[in-house]
């Protein structure tokens, strides 16, 4: 059975009403369409340990690999992509995690 895949997504934002409107309400209507589940959304994070420069983390998880990579790659995500990396956001990081699987415990 495939693991479930959590995007985290770290982003500087300098405008939440104008990114929200332009990004955060059509990727999430395409996310719960490719199956995905908000996990969370914090503009203020508690950090243990390390230097934190974002002010918008994001937790969304995907039932599987292959559907992060199908929602990420489509024609119908890309434009929103271009507008988040080139107009809505001042630099960040996305990374994908698969789910931690017991049997497979170090």
């Amino acid at each position: 059975m495939p693991s479930p895949v959590y995007m985290i997504g770290q982003h500087r934002i300098a405008d939440f009403e104008r990114y929200r409107q332009e990004y955060g309400v059509p990727v999430t209507q395409q996310l719960v369409r490719a199956g995905a589940e908000l996990i969370g959304g914090d503009p203020a994070p508690v950090v243990l340990e390390g230097n934190w420069a974002w002010n918008w983390t994001t937790i969304i998880r995907f039932p599987r690999m292959e559907a992060v990579r199908s929602w990420y790659d489509s024609p119908e995500y890309a434009p929103l992509k271009k507008s988040r990396r080139e107009q809505l956001t001042q630099g960040g990081n996305l990374v994908l995690v698969t789910a931690f699987n017991p049997a497979l415990a170090f």
